[in-house]
């Protein structure tokens, strides 16, 4: 049973707890009756609703927040986006170790292979890290 966590920040960037909620499940409907508890639970303290969200990139989860909260913005995790580039460019990375691998041995060594991946996503992602905190489009392009 999935478990719905709610963290909010201050605007001196402090942490507080908003809630938690177990869902049946991670469907586009359990989010929006998540998400409405929340509103309600705004409406009631008298509070703010939420303007930003930051997800993992969920689509259901993006929906139901599109849905609750018209006007909020989405902000997507680095973490789970640098996770989605290494899954995809992992094979890649593998295939780079068979080739340039001329021992035998080595090809199905796994630290040894493990430390190559490590070395070379390390690598790509401190490009794409350094790319990304670009400030304007010239700068993105320049990098």
């Amino acid at each position: 049973m999935p478990l719905l966590n709610l963290v909010g920040i201050t605007a001196n960037n402090k942490l507080f707890y908003a809630g938690s909620m177990f869902m049946p499940s991670e469907i586009e409907r359990d989010f929006i009756i998540a998400l409405e508890f929340l509103k309600k639970d705004c409406d009631f303290r008298e509070s703010p609703y939420p303007e930003v969200f930051l997800t993992d990139a969920d689509l259901a989860q993006m929906k139901a927040i599109k849905n609750v909260f018209l006007n909020a913005i989405q902000l997507l995790c680095m973490w789970h986006i640098n996770e989605k580039i290494y899954a995809k460019i992992k094979p890649l990375l593998k295939s780079e170790w068979l080739l340039s691998s001329a021992d035998d041995d080595d090809k199905n060594d796994l630290f040894q292979i493990g430390q190559f991946l490590k070395e070379k996503w390390n690598l790509i992602k401190a490009e794409w890290m350094h790319a990304v905190a670009a400030g304007t489009a010239a700068e993105w392009e320049a990098r």
